[in-house]
């Protein structure tokens, strides 16, 4: 219940998603019939437009000092978000008309006729004119030395994204921020790469 207020204040003030105020009060409304007080009473526990959730403020203030993360679980969930576009159809006469023509003459007189031959025919065409951009959510599950476990999670748009997995049975050395856990991670290069990640949901391990 209390990720899913914190997930309402994303929603809310537009952090990462677009801002959704009905998705915001849903939200809200799930957390408050869950028993999770700040659910009820939104106005009191509102953030400002600069600050982070609360959530994240909380995991931040006064726990500034370094947590180390044990991985359990690691998946990479591949999807694709669209934008724009549609079915579009079109459709055209293509082919040509031929005729043909004699006349003979006979004196004063004429006769003769004309065909005219068609090889036209209608064609019609679909296309799909959506954009499409491939992603993939690197999502772990992790216990840390605070006597909790998390959820955490990064988006990878694009092959070049800093965005990276965290292998399971690896353990790292992290702190918390305001933008999530940032964890102290090598890259493949041998150079500290410190990726930051969203808390997604969190559970006391007591």
């Amino acid at each position: 219940m209390k990720a899913c207020f914190s997930l309402s204040v994303y929603y809310r003030m537009g952090w990462g998603v677009s801002k959704d105020l009905s998705q915001a009060n849903a939200l809200l409304k799930k957390a408050c019939d869950g028993g999770y007080a700040d659910g009820c009473h939104p106005q009191e526990t509102a953030p400002t437009p600069t600050s982070p959730n609360k959530f994240n403020a909380e995991q931040a203030q006064g726990r500034s000092q370094g947590l180390t993360l044990s991985v359990l679980q690691a998946q990479s969930v591949p999807y694709t978000q669209e934008s724009g576009g549609g079915i579009s159809t079109s459709c055209n006469i293509v082919g040509t008309a031929n005729t043909s023509a004699y006349v003979s003459a006979y004196g004063n007189s004429a006769y003769g006729n004309a065909r005219t031959n068609s090889n036209q025919q209608m064609t019609c065409n679909s296309y799909d004119t959506t954009i499409r951009w491939p992603h993939v959510l690197n999502v772990m599950f992790v216990e840390a030395s605070d006597g909790n476990s998390y959820i955490i999670a990064c988006d990878r748009a694009w092959a070049w994204s800093k965005c990276a997995p965290l292998r399971a049975g690896d353990t790292f050395n992290a702190r918390f921020t305001n933008k999530g856990i940032q964890v102290d991670a090598i890259n493949t290069r041998d150079k500290e790469e410190n990726p930051t990640y969203q808390i997604l949901q969190s559970k006391s391990l007591r």
